[in-house]
């Protein structure tokens, strides 16, 4: 069901993005950047001839929108049927609303689908989130330094697309995932390990379990409890090649805890934006890679 629902959007956004031409970087969109209550990032967008800010979520697989939103603007929803999806924490969405229209800076679609929301559910002041369904189809750059979101058409340039600066760089293969989320391979401590880039997540979060085996940890390891089934360790270094994080804020949670099924399949790491905020980030999804570099590298 989910598929069905959403793949118009995917459709519609795709046919602006196809590439001119090999290696001609092409910015299609350049959008501010705001950070939310809980420092995500969110951008402008009209919905329906409605302004509204939009949470841009790597770590979606679909678009989603504000039930609240919906009413205070007059858009109606309807029933999922028999089908449903879930949300990180196990919410359950079993509606979805389709809008007549879509747009981000100069880019435009017609008759886009939405899952709806729980009620009350995230920051009250962000309409709606877009997901892998809408940003796969560009090249995204995640300029956190400058506060900009710019979008690319897909593009053949390999490490050119790092318009910004000549300084240190670094360049992760992205890994095949069921649902197009973003996973590289990182260096924590000098253990490789999967980790996932979610944009739309505030802090970054190791699954426990996953780690007492990477790192060997015992019962004497010195775990900071800093909430119910919730740890810190003093990691010194999350590296991606030759860029490098220091002293990363990791929140440790054991597996019957963390509510996200792909940690154990997927990533054991996700990267939310206490960490992301570090880093100028951009993601190719024509060349299925991610490239680094600091976020104060000009």
């Amino acid at each position: 069901m989910r598929l069905a629902v959403m793949a118009a959007a995917a459709l519609a956004f795709a046919a602006a993005a196809r590439a001119e031409e090999p290696c001609r970087l092409v910015r299609v969109a350049s959008l501010e950047i705001s950070l939310d209550r809980y420092n995500r990032p969110t951008v402008p967008a009209m919905i329906e001839g409605h302004p509204a800010r939009v949470l841009v979520d790597t770590g979606g697989v679909f678009s989603a929108i504000a039930p609240e939103w919906l009413a205070k603007n007059g858009i109606k929803s309807e029933s999922l049927g028999g089908g449903a999806v879930y949300l990180w924490g196990g919410a359950r969405l079993n509606a979805i609303a389709r809008v007549r229209s879509f747009e981000l800076g100069k880019l435009s679609t017609g008759h886009m689908s939405f899952a709806v929301l729980p009620p009350n559910y995230g920051d009250p002041d962000v309409a709606a989130s877009i997901g892998a369904e809408v940003l796969g189809a560009y090249d995204v750059d995640f300029d956190f330094a400058a506060g900009r979101l710019n979008l690319f058409r897909k593009n053949d340039c390999a490490e050119r697309v790092i318009y910004w600066t000549a300084d240190m760089w670094a360049v992760a293969p992205l890994r095949p995932t069921d649902d197009d989320h973003l996973v590289i391979d990182a260096q924590l401590d000098g253990k490789t390990l999967r980790a996932m880039i979610d944009t739309g997540a505030s802090d970054s979060v190791l699954n426990l379990d996953r780690a007492r085996g990477i790192f060997g940890w015992d019962s004497k390891t010195p775990l900071q409890s800093v909430a119910t089934d919730v740890y810190r360790f003093p990691f010194k270094a999350l590296s991606f090649d030759a860029v490098e994080v220091h002293n990363p804020s990791l929140a440790l949670v054991p597996d019957d805890r963390i509510g996200f099924s792909y940690s154990p399949r997927e990533a054991p790491l996700l990267l939310g934006m206490n960490v992301l905020r570090n880093l100028h980030v951009y993601v190719s999804y024509g060349q299925h890679k991610v490239y680094f570099t600091a976020a104060s590298a000009h």
